[in-house]
């Protein structure tokens, strides 16, 4: 089979999970079920030559499975307000990613999304649960059939100070943003997503750093795409949920391909405008815009932030010759 051929086999596959999750939502009257990042875990395992997170099965399952029951909790712990609980919950991801040596982003979104979307039901970790151990099912499987690369982890080395640094300033940056979300009510200029692409676009080696305006708009245009396939094919048109999602998650998938950017957050822009209320739908492309533009933003400065900090820090400590002086002295 050729690589065209395959390639299709995987967008027809990947966009085939994500609807039997929204026809299943439909047949149960279970709306939480539909996670809309399921459709950046379709793009990153399934269709991406090489997967964008360094991860293995495990670790993916258990990290995905243990942030969407911390989100489903903390969504239903009405004692705290929202505001404390997405830092929480931002802050608890990234300590899972130190310790568990990987960089499986997509759990924060998992992590964060019952939050804004005031979760009330034990239904949403449950489809994320199943929904993560089905598209590990089906990478395994086409592994074995030779449409994708076997691809290792590798167990990253852990520079405690680096890494608090890093996800220290990107902890500083999602308090300021979400401050201002919560304060004028425009929520999804932090959509889950969004945090995910600002986490990812923080590392060096990040794609988003060589291209920021073109994945920029490959975001706006998903979440535009979203938009209208909501407005137009199932509120206009009529259609069920899920086939409109269908038609949906293919432009998506085709956009994304044509741009030769397939971001995994950008596909899950495209599938979040089918689980939000219509008077939240007029305004979400343009607060992901928004969001768009502040979060990456802040991303591709943290290098420059970090180069300052440690430059700050190597100047404080004393050079060798002067702790010489000062052992002589004592």
């Amino acid at each position: 089979m050729n690589f065209k051929r395959k390639l299709n086999t995987k967008m027809l596959i990947s966009s085939v999970i994500v609807t039997l999750m929204v026809l299943a939502a439909e047949l149960f009257e279970e709306p939480e079920i539909i996670f809309p990042e399921i459709a950046a875990l379709t793009i990153g395992t399934l269709i991406s030559k090489k997967m964008p997170w360094n991860t293995d099965y495990a670790r993916m399952f258990v990290l995905m499975s243990i942030s969407a029951v911390i989100g489903y909790l903390l969504s239903i712990a009405d004692a705290i307000p929202l505001y404390p609980k997405i830092i929480f919950a931002f802050a608890l991801c990234a300590a899972s990613l130190i310790i568990s040596r990987c960089t499986m982003l997509p759990m924060i979104s998992a992590c964060i999304l019952p939050l804004l979307t005031s979760v009330r039901s034990i239904i949403y970790p449950i489809s994320v649960i199943l929904l993560t151990a089905a598209v590990i099912t089906v990478r395994y499987i086409l592994t074995k059939l030779g449409f994708i690369n076997k691809q290792e982890y590798i167990k990253n080395e852990i520079d405690y100070r680096s890494e608090i640094l890093h996800w220290g300033y990107l902890v500083a940056v999602l308090m300021a943003i979400s401050a201002v979300a919560l304060v004028f009510q425009i929520p999804f200029i932090i959509s889950p997503p969004l945090i995910v692409a600002f986490a990812e676009s923080s590392y060096a080696e990040s794609p988003v750093r060589k291209n920021p305006t073109e994945f920029f708009f490959a975001m706006a245009l998903c979440a535009l795409i979203g938009t209208m396939g909501r407005l137009i094919f199932h509120e206009f048109a009529g259609l069920p949920l899920f086939v409109s999602v269908f038609i949906t998650v293919i432009a998506a998938f085709y956009l994304l391909l044509l741009l030769d950017k397939l971001f995994p957050p950008a596909a899950a822009l495209s599938v979040l405008p089918f689980i939000l209320s219509e008077d939240t739908l007029l305004f979400y492309v343009m607060e992901v815009i928004i969001g768009a533009v502040a979060l990456i933003a802040a991303a591709l400065a943290y290098t420059k932030v970090e180069s300052g900090v440690l430059k700050l820090m190597q100047d404080k400590q004393p050079s060798s010759a002067e702790s010489e002086h000062t052992n002589n002295k004592l």
